[in-house]
């Protein structure tokens, strides 16, 4: 991607506002397995810019994280894995499975709130 970015005078990188995407990913797939839906997104809500991951995972009681962040080489086949199983469907990211059956992809906050408040 970077090589592809760089031919047309653009810089590419996995970095974004709150660290490398790939263990934000890491970390969303570690969390999603130990914490509630709940948890999750208020861990996702106190995640910016402005607090970090290992802070926000405090925060809201993700244990484990910052041992999980400290080897970055921790949750990568994961992270994989579920791309593998379900980039056949993903339109738009980010892409939201809800409790098996409430699909949503892009940035789709009003879906996300109906999806949790029990309306599909």
């Amino acid at each position: 991607m970077a090589k592809v970015f760089r031919g047309h005078g653009l810089d590419y990188d996995v970095d974004g506002l709150t660290g490398n995407t790939l263990d934000n990913h890491g970390l969303i797939t570690f969390a999603g397995h130990r914490v509630t839906i709940s948890k999750m997104l208020l861990w996702r809500s106190c995640t910016s810019a402005i607090s970090p991951r290992r802070k926000g995972a405090k925060k809201v009681g993700i244990e484990g994280a910052n041992e999980f962040l400290d080897d970055p080489n921790k949750g990568v086949q994961e992270v994989y894995a579920e791309l593998e199983k379900y980039s056949d469907h993903i339109t738009g990211i980010p892409y939201y499975v809800i409790n098996g059956k409430n699909k949503l992809d892009g940035n789709n906050p009003r879906g996300l709130c109906k999806s949790f408040s029990g309306g599909d």
